[in-house]
């Protein structure tokens, strides 16, 4: 750089900017905003329906019309560019400088424009919003000759469907979940002893996609997956069941869903693409069920008698499988008897079973990070030792729930799960852009506010005080710890957007997911809290 490196006058001399150490930290920051922001979004190779496309920002289906022009793209661009060649050089029935068509292909971006929405008669019709239609009504209010007022325009969200709690097609703000785990478990790298002995509780449908070799047929999946169970000798084996119209079908429906196939019985042979087979909730429950039927049989009788506890849970239902003289006897375990729709959620009522059973400590088998926050949560109720069994490959770990419970106290822990379902999980939406890490360092720092947390957790009722305390928080959340009211929080980060000294026009930058939700939509969204 003509020797201004070498110059001593400078005061760079001899030193690379990129090597500071402030900017080491700004570069590590962007590096992992990125991360943050690829772990958003849904994973390709994990969607089960590959008959339709994907959004990756919202993970839903988009319109078929908009699929059709999708996928038609390049076909089109070719018709053209011959059609331009025959009109105008080898016909020329058109001079080569004429107007070109567009084409006005739908794109993946006029997906998320599009929401459906019910009238007051219960009819369904589509809303379009236009990419920044938003914004162009609001700079339309503040240049009338009498502009609406700011701070009660910032009282309404200003879109069918919040910006900072939701996508444009009407589903959930999703968040990487699994930052809070990491960042509980940074300062711990001992390795964790299997304990001897311990009731083994799987969380059978994610282990139907962990699944691997599979035979050829539904009855040597089935036998497949008790070969591996009864290798712990003591387990439970439980899988979800399924209600129409819960909270939960959402998420499901955002995950995509594949046809329906009949299960006839256990000779019946699987499909090629069996990810894909588990994307309808009725093959799965047909799967459950025959995963019963043959645990059951007395085929599996040799199998069942190699452990020393066996129970299986089929539609909130458990079962107590032992093998006696060649044959299998099943009996209902009414204690277990459960309507909730997940195996995360009666996890608890499996601890306190097994502790009754007698046993000393149990390892819980999920790769679902809610889990730990319910563990952790009633870790020192349960006079047991828990272990987590999470991840996979490489990055698979033995956790230790009772142990970090006591270190982290009771009270962090019921403030916790409180904050973790606040921040967005399956049945609740996130805070777009804010995670779960940086508002959980934000919460460490305001002990004011745990109490609230707690009290979410204890009862999940959302009283009026505690409504208060909830939107003090989001205040907190968006950098504004001086305020009470998101609605004020809306007016001054909007006014910082556009400038002290300038009026909000068309050039504005204005990101509107950027600012809270209005209360009059995080009110309902606190309510939801309550389901």
């Amino acid at each position: 750089m003509c020797g201004m490196i070498d110059d001593p006058e400078m005061p760079k001399a001899g030193k690379h900017c990129e090597l500071e150490p402030a900017q080491i930290k700004k570069s590590e920051l962007a590096v992992q905003s990125v991360i943050s922001a690829i772990n958003g979004f849904t994973n390709p190779w994990r969607i089960l329906d590959k008959s339709r496309l994907y959004s990756l920002a919202s993970g839903a289906p988009i319109d078929p019309e908009v699929e059709a022009d999708v996928l038609r793209t390049e076909a089109a661009g070719r018709a053209a560019k011959e059609q331009f060649i025959q009109e105008r050089f080898i016909s020329k029935r058109k001079d080569f400088f004429d107007h070109l068509k567009k084409l006005r292909l739908k794109t993946m971006d006029y997906c998320s424009k599009r929401v459906k929405l019910t009238s007051a008669q219960g009819k369904l019709f589509v809303y379009k919003e236009q990419s920044n239609l938003t914004f162009q009504l609001l700079v339309k209010s503040q240049i009338m000759e009498m502009p609406i007022n700011l701070e009660e325009l910032m009282r309404y969200p200003l879109s069918p469907v919040p910006h900072a709690l939701g996508s444009p097609d009407g589903y959930f703000a999703k968040t990487n979940k699994a930052t809070i785990l990491h960042h509980l478990l940074q300062d711990r790298d001992e390795d964790v002893p299997y304990p001897n002995d311990a009731l083994f509780i799987q969380d059978g449908n994610a282990l139907f996609h962990m699944m691997s070799n599979l035979p050829p047929t539904f009855g040597g999946i089935c036998m497949q997956l008790l070969d591996q169970m009864v290798a712990k000798h003591h387990f439970v084996f439980s899988t979800d069941c399924y209600q129409p119209d819960s909270i939960k079908a959402q998420e499901r429906l955002r995950r995509g869903s594949s046809e329906k196939r009949i299960i006839d019985g256990p000779n019946t042979r699987r499909p090629y693409d069996f990810k894909s087979f588990l994307g309808n909730e009725l093959n799965k429950k047909q799967l459950c069920d025959l995963l019963l039927r043959v645990w059951g049989s007395n085929e599996a009788a040799s199998r069942i008698e190699k452990s020393m506890k066996a129970v299986v849970c089929v539609d909130g239902r458990s079962y107590d499988l032992k093998s006696t003289n060649g044959k299998v006897q099943t009996s209902e375990i009414y204690e277990l008897r459960s309507n909730q729709e997940e195996t995360d959620s009666r996890i608890v009522l499996y601890l306190h079973q097994a502790v009754k059973w007698g046993y000393k400590s149990s390892v819980v088998r999920t790769p679902d990070t809610d889990i730990l926050m319910i563990l952790l949560y009633h870790a020192s109720r349960i006079n047991l030792s828990i272990y987590l069994d999470h991840g996979s490959g490489k990055h698979r770990t033995l956790i230790n729930v009772t142990e970090l419970s006591e270190s982290l106290g009771p009270d962090y822990c019921s403030t916790l799960l409180g904050f973790y379902v606040f921040t967005g999980e399956d049945c609740t939406s996130a805070f777009k852009g804010k995670g779960k890490v940086n508002p959980l360092k934000k919460l460490e720092k305001t002990p004011k506010l745990h109490k609230a947390f707690r009290q979410l957790a204890a009862d999940w009722m959302v009283t009026d005080e505690l409504q208060e305390e909830m939107e003090s928080f989001t205040c907190i959340m968006y950098g504004q710890a001086r305020m009470t009211s998101v609605d004020t929080v809306r007016v001054k980060m909007m006014r910082k957007m556009v400038g002290a000294d300038k009026v909000l026009d068309s050039k504005s930058k204005v990101d509107l997911e950027r600012l809270p939700p209005p209360k009059v939509c995080l009110i309902p969204q606190n309510k939801h809290l309550e389901d």
